[in-house]
């Protein structure tokens, strides 16, 4: 529901883009080539970012590839990389649209250093030592992760007959647990921004723009 509800979304921006320009650009023969020529770079050209972590020591790839030729949808993926030498690929929950920018915080915990990844439509937990990307998803304000294996991001929460003790969450087909357990009393510290205009993908780091909360679409 979500997918729908963020694509007709796009879909509604850029009919009224095209309706202001009185469709000119679709229309006339120009227009439609270069249109044209944007989308198939959109959908066979693979961005790639690179997100510096302060250790010196590790870092990690970010990368995604269109896969709708209208709107900015995206499948998304991190690779970790340690001393430049190249580690596991990891799928990251699918952009429906709407998915940059990225705000990204390092947790420097006494394992070494995390890297939590927010956006407005989903938010990642990864650890470059072991090379798992983690799906984090909140009930009320306690976030739980889980090992995220397939861009789908599927997750849930149950409870029986209304009791709170008794509530399960689970990302895939396997149970999460809480972020805690993972981060313990670890503080986070913003280090910057991964901002995705179309067929723009870069890193901006926190010296160049400072934090800027991140609105979640469900909030909008």
């Amino acid at each position: 529901m979500a997918h729908r509800k963020t694509t007709v979304g796009c879909l509604a921006i850029l009919f009224a883009v095209v309706a202001i320009c009185g469709g000119v650009f679709l229309v006339s023969p120009s227009g439609r080539i270069l249109f044209l020529l944007v989308t198939k770079r959109h959908m066979s050209v693979r961005e790639h970012v690179t997100i510096p972590l302060p250790d010196g020591i590790h870092e990690v790839e970010h990368s995604r590839i269109g896969i709708n030729p209208i709107v900015a949808e995206y499948s998304r993926d991190v690779t970790f990389m340690t001393k430049r030498h190249r580690g596991r690929t990891a799928p990251l929950a699918i952009d429906t649209c709407g998915g940059y920018p990225i705000s990204c915080f390092v947790i420097e915990t006494a394992n070494g250093n995390l890297l939590r990844l927010d956006d407005a439509l989903s938010e990642h937990l990864l650890d470059p030592h072991t090379e798992r990307v983690y799906l984090v998803r909140r009930v009320g304000n306690v976030p739980y992760v889980g090992e995220l294996n397939d861009e789908r991001g599927d997750s849930g929460m149950a409870i029986a007959n209304g009791d709170p003790s008794t509530l399960s969450v689970t990302v895939g087909d396997r149970a999460a647990r809480p972020m805690a357990d993972v981060v313990g009393d670890a503080k986070e510290r913003y280090i910057g921004m991964i901002a995705g205009g179309f067929g723009k993908l870069r890193f901006v780091p926190a010296s160049e723009m400072p934090e800027s909360p991140i609105r979640k679409l469900g909030d909008r």
